[in-house]
């Protein structure tokens, strides 16, 4: 660095002599000449700061929908945000096949909502952040895995998967683990649920991934487990209704 300061400011000071090739020597053995006559100054700037990430903002990865750039819950990117079952609105402090909202006792057996709840009234996403917000399908989701490029990595300590679309765009999925009668598997395990239910009504299509891992997992997960949720949307400039 003090050489190729030391290069322009010798430069500089001779402009007033005679015309000079002003030379830029960079680490990587690469050369940019300018001719003096077209250089008016020099300096050197602070690199600027990367813009922040906030709940909110809609992230084009170049598909067919827009991925929020935080969970369902969060404000940040690699914040956890809320778990929950599958046609739930709102988090618990525990998620079991008892206490799930849609499942009969009596009979032993899941009660139907539908096999897409995808921009329904028991869409977690479109309940809590507005109707421009929703759960993404199982194609979405699969969509995101098969079109993007996937590298494990950290936010601020937080482990999870950089998801970086064709055009350069990314988003970042926290290993938020699942909720049972408690939370585990924070920090090594994604699990992300969709809005899309399986044949059997038991199980829904969900994303799931380790740090060597990742693919909808076509066995599912059961309804009554809390997963987090990334919301998808189609109107990048839609409003999106904080829950903080």
């Amino acid at each position: 660095m003090k050489k190729i300061i030391l290069s322009v400011v010798l430069a500089t000071c001779q402009l007033v002599m005679f015309s000079q090739t002003v030379n830029i020597h960079f680490k990587n053995g690469q050369t940019i000449e300018y001719p003096s006559d077209n250089v008016e100054y020099v300096d050197f700037s602070a690199k600027a700061s990367d813009p922040t990430v906030t709940a909110g903002q809609a992230v084009d990865l170049g598909l067919s929908v827009y991925w929020a750039s935080c969970n369902l819950g969060a404000e940040k990117p690699e914040e956890y945000g809320d778990y929950y079952a599958w046609g739930e609105t709102k988090p618990k402090s525990s998620y079991t096949q008892q206490n799930y909202a849609y499942y009969n006792s009596n009979t032993a057996s899941y009660i139907d909502i539908g096999n897409d709840i995808s921009g329904t009234e028991y869409d977690a996403a479109r309940v809590n952040l507005g109707s421009d917000w929703r759960m993404p399908t199982e194609g979405e989701m699969k969509e995101l895995i098969n079109n993007c490029n996937w590298e494990w990595s950290q936010v601020n300590g937080v482990n999870g998967y950089k998801v970086m679309g064709k055009n350069g765009n990314s988003i970042f999925l926290p290993a938020s683990g699942e909720y049972r009668s408690t939370l585990s598997n924070k920090g090594t395990w994604l699990l992300y649920n969709t809005g899309s239910l399986m044949a059997d009504k038991t199980r829904c299509y969900y994303l799931m991934g380790t740090s060597s891992l990742y693919h909808v997992d076509f066995l599912g997960e059961w309804r009554e487990r809390g997963c987090s949720i990334r919301p998808v949307t189609t109107n990048p400039n839609g409003t999106y209704r904080s829950l903080k």
